[in-house]
């Protein structure tokens, strides 16, 4: 699944259903030119979650 967007629950969302699935690894990429910004929005609003 694709998740995009500047709202955090979709990708906590999918992520949690990966985990239920017994992953214990998710690749998180931003493919768009804004590198940075995502990586400041993963480690402000994704990565504290997990």
């Amino acid at each position: 699944m694709i998740v995009g967007g500047g709202d955090p629950e979709p990708y906590i969302d999918q992520i949690d259903a990966f985990a239920d699935a017994g992953y214990d690894h998710v690749y998180i990429h931003q493919i768009g030119p804004e590198q940075e910004g995502f990586i400041e929005f993963a480690r402000e609003e994704l990565l504290p979650k997990f």
